[in-house]
């Protein structure tokens, strides 16, 4: 199995990752499936927030540069089972290394009504 947390360093033996001087970047706001990227990138986080009352909602993130998943894999998904708007769940975390993709990122909205931030590099 790969390991596909982010481990490119400065120096070879450094302790300092790129992760360290390079801000991630956000995607803006999305309420239905994108490609974020279709070229290697590192994905950092997701977070996921319901639009309405009407049910689960579920997002996933895929090593993809589109919407042919065919052998793709998922890297992360996102479940919220709510009947509240506004609630919110995440994957990732902004002071992480990351998850590398190698064919490109995309997020798919599997179900519900929601809106989602992807950050990446």
């Amino acid at each position: 199995m790969t390991n596909r947390v982010n481990q490119n360093t400065w120096l070879d033996g450094s302790n300092f990752f790129v992760a360290h001087a390079v801000p991630w970047e956000a995607a803006g706001e999305f309420n239905d499936s994108a490609a974020i990227k279709n070229a290697e990138g590192v994905f950092a986080g997701i977070l996921v927030e319901a639009s309405d009352g009407g049910g689960d909602i579920e997002v996933e993130v895929w090593d993809s540069p589109d919407a042919t998943l065919t052998n793709d894999i998922c890297v992360a998904s996102v479940r919220i089972a709510s009947t509240t708007a506004y609630t919110q769940d995440s994957f990732g975390s902004l002071a992480g290394l990351g998850i590398h993709c190698h064919n490109g990122i995309y997020v798919k909205k599997v179900s519900g009504d929601c809106v989602f931030y992807v950050f990446y590099r």
